[in-house]
């Protein structure tokens, strides 16, 4: 079947099954309830970027030459820099290449005033860089209570140490991250402990072989010059960094096993995958297959995607996998891993079904929506607090003169919602507010409650253009929950831990982590929607050292502390 055949016929069943479908696919546990536990909010965000004085536009560094890196970025973070509990944010920016002798362009950090606005402290906390910037990562490596911050890029990954009095320091020199060539391509990144020995471990994507002296002159239909796509350019393998201790890494990539399986990584997610209690890694690969790296008791990885259903398509095909996230979407204890990909193309959302996954964004009504996208960042959120994960997608092209190729192609390009009813989505992103009404080009994204009231906010991070800050301004009056782990036995941030909160007979699931959506760094606390319950019957924590900690009869609208429990 030719391509133009199969996406038709995509289309079509997708929207058949749409308008007909009554009952949404079912994963690994129990049958979900057939409807949310409240009524619907009508969900609503409103751009607060400039009155928080958050003033930031991304900047490329293109000088003519459209050089491929030029397209792909950038990412952020929410990060607590402070300690304080209130998020701040960090946002990566790009820069000139080597051989141009203007001044150089820097990353920024705003912090939090607990007002509504944020102040740009940049210089002050030591975070003045100089490098071609891509993504980050927020991770406590030390175990010293301070968030630090790791930052990819073309050539390098920057290591900067929180002092936890304000500011960063660079120890990427002596740290073993500094060991790259001048031109390896790296972009999302993520925090976890892999062997379990209670010190966060570090897993990096790599994207493509690529270098000035190996960029290829594109040109679009019209014989303009256009950035080129990864098919012009070979694999790599990515790159996994033992945590030492004393602020020292060990590349064991090879030992490990992951530079077996070369590809052209995106995103990365950690997640105990199959329930052993090892934190496994899904990655997203552009243009080759995905990778899900099977953890074997902490000493090697086996790729086991394919055999699981998750590497390609339903007819054998590998997409264009950029953006990751895992929600439980039908709250039935079943995991749904979802991918953004290019235009025509739809989000893949794989659906857990025993021990295998099918793609079931058709019958869970993602496809018609997303088919015109290119989507680079998305993340699961509850807007609504009705205790059901929804999906926000950042879309935007990557070549300039998209619209010459006529139909839906736009080079910029709507945000998207969609709202989850009991497991089938709707798109509802045009009803959201005028924030989602500007066309965009879309990459990096994250959530993260900005100003503790318990409603997930959004942070938005165009290419070549400004950040922005989305305030959820959902009118509803329903209750939440908001969870921040401290491990003490294992990783200070606790990432890797479950968290399960049990409302009314319902169990609904967060996970504790790093990495996830595109380039960026999400709130990590477990934020949970209760609808109009007001009490959550049972609050379960299975940390990645294998303790349990067991909450119930909580109150909610508030956000609480729990620490690891002590003992063996």
């Amino acid at each position: 079947m030719s391509l133009t055949s199969r996406i038709s016929t995509v289309l079509v069943a997708g929207l058949s099954l749409f308008l007909t479908s009554g009952c949404p696919s079912k994963g690994g546990g129990t049958s979900p309830p057939a409807r949310p536990a409240t009524a619907t909010a009508n969900l609503r965000f409103a751009d607060v970027a400039a009155s928080a004085g958050v003033r930031f536009r991304h900047y490329i560094g293109a000088d003519g030459r459209f050089f491929a890196p030029e397209s792909v970025g950038p990412g952020g973070a929410f990060i607590d820099y402070d300690g304080d509990g209130w998020l701040d944010l960090y946002l990566v920016n790009g820069s000139n290449w080597p051989d141009r002798p203007e001044a150089h362009k820097s990353g920024a950090l705003y912090r939090n005033q607990q007002d509504g606005t944020f102040r740009d402290v940049t210089r002050e906390a030591g975070l003045v860089t100089s490098f071609y910037g891509m993504g980050c990562a927020v991770g406590d490596y030390d175990n010293d209570g301070h968030d630090d911050l790791l930052l990819t890029g073309m050539g390098k990954t920057k290591l900067f140490h929180n002092t936890g009095k304000g500011r960063f320091t660079d120890v990427t020199p002596g740290s073993g991250l500094d060991r790259a060539a001048a031109w390896e391509y790296y972009t999302s990144a993520a925090w976890f402990d892999y062997d379990r020995d209670g010190k966060l471990d570090l897993f990096v994507c790599r994207y493509i072989d690529w270098s000035p002296q190996k960029d290829v002159p594109c040109r679009s239909g019209l014989g303009k010059r256009i950035h080129c796509g990864p098919n012009q350019y070979g694999t790599v393998p990515s790159q996994l960094f033992r945590n030492l201790g004393q602020g020292r890494f060990q590349d064991v990539t090879g030992p490990t096993g992951i530079a077996k399986a070369a590809g052209k990584a995106l995103g990365v997610l950690p997640i105990d995958e199959d329930g052993d209690g090892w934190l496994d890694l899904f990655v997203s690969n552009d243009t080759t297959p995905n990778h899900l790296f099977r953890n074997e008791g902490g000493k090697r990885f086996r790729e086991v995607a394919q055999e699981l259903g998750v590497a390609v398509d339903e007819n054998g095909r590998w997409r264009s996998g950029m953006g990751i996230d895992v929600a439980d979407v039908h709250n039935n204890e079943g995991l749904a891993f979802t991918i953004g990909n290019f235009v025509k193309e739809g989000i893949s959302l794989y659906d857990r079904a025993g021990n295998l996954y099918s793609d079931t964004a058709i019958r869970n009504g993602l496809i018609p929506a997303s088919l015109p996208c290119v989507t680079f960042g998305l993340t699961y959120l509850d807007a609504d607090r009705d205790g059901w994960q929804d999906l926000f997608t950042y879309n935007g092209h990557v070549d300039q003169h998209a619209e010459e190729a006529g139909g839906d192609n736009t080079y910029r390009q709507l945000p998207q919602l969609f709202q989850n009813h009991a497991g089938t989505f709707t798109e509802v992103g045009k009803q959201a507010g005028p924030a989602f009404l500007t066309p965009q080009v879309g990459r990096g994204c994250a959530w993260g409650d900005f100003d503790n009231d318990g409603k997930p906010d959004l942070l938005l991070f165009e290419n070549a253009g400004p950040t922005r800050l989305l305030k959820n301004e959902t009118a509803d009056q329903n209750h939440w929950l908001g969870i921040r782990l401290e491990g003490t036995r294992g990783n200070r941030n606790g990432y890797g831990a479950e968290v399960r909160a049990t409302i009314g007979g319902v169990t609904q699931r967060r996970w504790v982590r790093s990495g996830g959506s595109y380039l960026s760094h999400s709130d990590t606390r477990a934020l949970f929607g209760l609808g109009s319950a007001t009490v959550v019957d049972r609050l379960e924590v299975r940390w990645p050292s294998g303790a349990t900690s067991v909450e119930e009869r909580l109150t909610p609208d508030r956000y609480l502390t729990l620490k690891e429990p002590p003992g063996a």
